[in-house]
């Protein structure tokens, strides 16, 4: 039955073409004799601008074409037997009123029974609105674009009693008055007695049956001219009363003047509904059920025909059934609606679909005539042309259009605030107005190559702001092609890059050189080192010298002075450094007092040695700083390449190595890395992490050795001796570890170790009622390392029962050599901890009288050497008693250490020192002994009862 319904559509179809689609007309064109016309009768005035005197010939067919679409058609009709299919788009210029109209002609050619071209049956469609819609989407993005709808029907609304109320401009143009002149008045004032008596009669019919009454009726126009209106009356009520009629009126003369037109061309519609390449559709509007569809919109939807007729064209379509119901109505009521919306195929895919609805007439009755077109690109670009838009226009980066010839068409907002340029003065300018001068013509050149070449150039550029300031960006450009391959616009983005390249800058020299002097650091020093070991290896005969320098002696002077006084030495000394070497050698400080010197393309070790004299020398020029002249010296340790090493690791551990060597040598010299003392660092430097290993594990012993009163017995104190427990070797003395670890963190650590573990013994002993004193060694470094007197500090406070005049510290005088302000200095604070001082073997340096006299100390301890040897040398026994009689002298305790015989004891007893330890006395012990031992010692009877 929907079938039967299609049929009758096509039957009655043409109906509607002429007034409500006056844009599609029906086409036959005889190809044998040249001549044509056009269905309906309207469609030629309508479509092509052309009266009925127009020749209806080839000729004159194609002189309606515009001049430069001219060549192009005829081409296509001459090809017209040959393919069969006419399908062109052209413009045509109208003879009737001059416009120029955009057309698309679109069919097939019939074959006569004996093969040859006969009759060409085509579509003529006016698709200027649509044609400009598309061209304002590719030329004007931004703008919206919108299809005027215009309502050709008279609308009039009047009260109860026949008074106008209101009415359109259709219905004005019917009387010839303006609505101002209509309204308040009634029919009689406009058209003759037996016509408003006609007008009344169906008004009142349409009250009566309370319903819309239509009726056909002549009228004439106030110009005279005569048509044939179809009119709707309805009544307006109210709460039940009649508040007045409203009338609509539509014009049909010409309707029906083209109906018999229309009835010739049914077949021909139905071909063209058939064979057109636009997918068409008869809609139902009652339940919008599809009654009939085209091969394209089969092809189209992914449906066969027979699925398409019967489904409701809401299951196309993705708009609710509101917005549907809205636009059949539309259709149905002002002979046109368009949509653009999305309808889900076959395949489930959707696609963005224009849909154009007019109404149309079948036997059945009235049904919606639906023209499709896919739309999905072209929604899809006005969409990503929108997009640009909103990033032209809010883009933090600038933006740049310029034609062909690189003169400025378009600049956006971010492009003032970064330049200062407005947009309308650099319109018609070239990028050039932006021209900082620092780039050559060689920079541009490579540019507009890349351009040429690739389409598309990225880079950094620098330009100059409208205030004359010079500014960096990050610059893309891109060439924009027409459709013939050809450059129509450069488009141009840049972003103000000048505080990054500043602070790259900064952070670059922050990641490359040492903050307080400017030198290379560690970083820059490993890339020079690549670079330079490169240049060695492609130059055999040349030479790569590392040359590791410390300062001497430069920590006093940071903890005398201080460290801004430091600061300002290194600094100086970076300076001297650097003036020092050649333009081709680095010199980098890796901390502290640390520095490192690269010396490249070195003719062999002589040349080297040179280089690092003369930087000695300027090292240990004086240097005023703050109104104080310092002096300070410099070892320094070389490692060549190749024959120390061939990488920057082993050859900066070699020189490091070697400089150590160089301090222990005396310090103020240069020293050349030597393999065999390489050897010996490795064995020193396993030795050191035994020993950290056994603090660690917890295999150091403290053991003691009685200091005691040689004439009356008492025991006065003891002093700890550290030993090691060995798992492997046994118990170990400190002269079988102590010199691996001289002068390293480690001597502190033990130090440390031992402070803690004297006092806590001390204090355990005293909590069983033996009251005893302890004396510690502490080695120079321990001694002079910071926070030394903070250390013994703390642990006192370890042990508060215990009288701080119960630990004793030994120093000795090798501790106050370098600077002997400040030991005493540290001595002083050590006193007033509360603790006593003893100067360990005394004798044995170079400035034992001057110590004697400063140094704050309780006890002087005779060195062993000279007590084991005043038995046999006149010499040793001469310095024995010069440093009792000292003593004496400066009011000083005197311990002799080395008693190791009855004999010694008693020459010592007779030179005036009664207090004495050594094997004599007794045996280191350890502490688990201390108290058994007092319990059974007593003196010799030669000690007791001296001569």
């Amino acid at each position: 039955m929907a079938s039967d319904a299609a049929e009758r559509a096509y039957s009655d179809a043409g109906a509607a073409e002429d007034p409500q689609h006056p844009g599609v007309g029906i086409l036959t064109y005889d190809h044998r004799d040249g001549t044509w016309s056009l269905a309906p009768a309207a469609a030629a005035a309508a479509l092509l601008g052309v009266g009925a005197s127009y020749p209806r010939t080839r000729a004159g067919w194609i002189a309606l074409v515009h001049a430069e679409d001219r060549a192009g058609f005829v081409a296509a009709l001459d090809a017209l037997p040959r393919v069969g299919v006419l399908q062109h788009l052209h413009r045509i210029d109208r003879p009737g009123d001059g416009a120029l109209r955009w057309v698309a002609v679109s069919g097939k050619l019939r074959y006569d029974a004996d093969g040859r071209p006969g009759t060409l049956q085509a579509t003529v469609q006016d698709v200027t609105d649509r044609h400009r819609r598309d061209e304002a989407v590719r030329r004007q993005p931004g703008f919206l674009r919108a299809l005027l709808q215009t309502i050709p029907d008279a609308v009039w609304l009047k009260d109860a009693d026949g008074v106008f109320l209101a009415c359109n401009q259709e219905f004005e143009r019917l009387l010839g008055a303006t609505e101002d002149e209509i309204v308040g008045k009634t029919d009689l004032d406009f058209v003759p007695p037996e016509a408003a008596e006609f007008f009344r009669q169906k008004d009142q019919e349409a009250v009566a049956a309370g319903e819309t009454r239509h009726n056909e009726e002549w009228v004439v126009y106030a110009d005279g001219r005569r048509a044939l209106w179809d009119t709707a009356k309805t009544p307006m009520v109210s709460d039940g009363r009649l508040v007045g009629i409203l009338g609509t009126a539509r014009d049909i003369t010409e309707r029906r003047r083209a109906q018999n037109d229309l009835d010739q061309s049914q077949r021909q519609l139905r071909e063209m509904f058939q064979d057109h390449t636009a997918p068409m559709l008869l809609v139902d509007p009652d339940g919008s059920v599809i009654v009939d569809a085209n091969p394209a919109a089969s092809a189209l939807y992914g449906y066969p025909r027979d699925a398409l007729v019967g489904t409701r064209f809401a299951d196309l379509s993705q708009l609710d059934e509101a917005e549907l119901t809205r636009d059949h109505w539309e259709a149905l009521t002002a002979g046109r609606s368009y949509r653009v919306s999305a309808h889900r195929l076959a395949s489930g895919e959707e696609r963005m679909v224009e849909s154009w609805i007019s109404p149309t007439e079948a036997a059945t009755g009235p049904l919606l005539f639906v023209i499709l077109h896919d739309v999905t690109e072209r929604v899809r670009a006005e969409r990503r042309l929108r997009m640009v838009a909103k990033v032209f226009t809010q883009s933090h980066d600038g933006v740049v259009i310029c034609d062909a010839d690189e003169r400025i068409v378009d600049a956006n907002p971010a492009f003032t605030a970064i330049t200062g340029f407005t947009r309308e003065e650099v319109l018609g300018e070239t990028p050039r107005v932006l021209a900082s001068g620092r780039h050559d013509p060689t920079f541009f050149a490579s540019m507009w190559n890349a351009l040429s070449c690739q389409g598309y150039w990225e880079g950094e550029v620098w330009n100059r702001r409208k205030s004359g300031e010079l500014y960096a960006t990050h610059t893309s450009i891109a060439a924009v092609t027409g459709d013939h391959d050809e450059i129509t616009h450069y488009i141009g983005t840049f972003s103000d890059i000048t505080a990054l390249k500043g602070h790259q800058a900064q952070l670059e020299r922050l990641a490359h050189h040492d903050p307080l002097t400017g030198l290379a650091n560690r970083l820059l020093l490993g890339e020079r080192f690549e670079w330079a070991l490169a240049q060695a290896r492609r130059h055999p005969g040349h030479h790569l010298a590392v040359c590791y320098l410390d300062l001497d002696a430069f920590k006093p002077i940071n903890d005398t002075h201080g460290h801004d006084v430091g600061d300002l030495l290194l600094v100086a000394i970076g300076n001297r450094l650097s003036r020092s070497v050649r333009a081709i050698d680095t010199v980098a400080r890796l901390g502290g007092d640390e520095f490192v010197l690269l010396l490249t393309g070195l003719s062999g070790v002589d040349q080297c040695v040179a280089l690092i004299q003369r930087v000695l020398h300027a090292v240990t020029q004086p240097i005023a700083i703050n109104g104080l002249d310092f002096s300070v010296t410099a070892s320094v340790g070389i490692a060549l390449a190749p024959e120390d090493g061939t990488d920057a690791d082993t050859l900066l551990r070699h020189a490091d190595q070697a400089m150590y060597q160089a301090k222990q040598a005396g310090k103020n010299g240069i020293h050349l890395f030597d393999r065999a003392e390489e050897h010996a660092a490795r064995v020193r430097r396993r030795q050191r992490e035994r020993v950290s290993f056994g603090l660690g594990a917890g295999e150091f012993r403290l053991h003691y050795q009685p200091k005691v009163d040689m004439v009356s017995g008492a025991v006065v104190g003891v002093e700890a001796l550290v030993r090691w427990e060995h798992p492997d070797r046994g118990l170990l003395l400190p002269a079988e570890f102590l010199p691996w670890i001289d002068g390293t963190d480690l001597d502190a650590v033990l130090g440390r170790w031992v402070l803690d573990e004297a006092i806590r013994q001390v204090s355990a002993w005293r909590s069983d009622g033996l009251a005893l004193g302890v004396s510690v060694n502490v080695s120079p470094a321990y001694f002079q390392r910071p926070g030394f007197v903070d250390e013994v500090a703390a642990a006192l406070r370890g042990a508060p029962e215990l009288p701080p005049r119960a630990l004793e510290l030994e120093i000795h005088e090798s501790a106050a050599l370098n600077d002997l302000d400040a030991a005493t200095a540290l001595l002083d604070r050590c006193h007033a901890l509360g603790v006593a001082i003893a100067l360990d073997d005394f004798g044995t340096g170079y400035s034992s009288l001057t110590y004697l006299r400063q140094l704050p100390i309780d006890t002087v301890k005779l060195d062993p050497t000279f007590v084991g040897a005043m038995t046999t040398s006149r010499g040793d026994l001469a310095i024995v008693q010069c440093v009792i009689e000292l003593s004496k002298a400066f009011d000083r305790a005197i311990v002799a250490e080395g008693v190791e015989t009855i004999e010694l004891g008693t020459r010592l007893i007779a030179l005036g020192c009664a207090v004495g330890q050594g094997y004599g006395v007794a045996a280191p012990m350890p502490p688990t002994e201390i108290p058994g031992w007092i319990a059974r010692f007593t003196v010799p009877e030669a000690w007791a009862h001296p001569g």
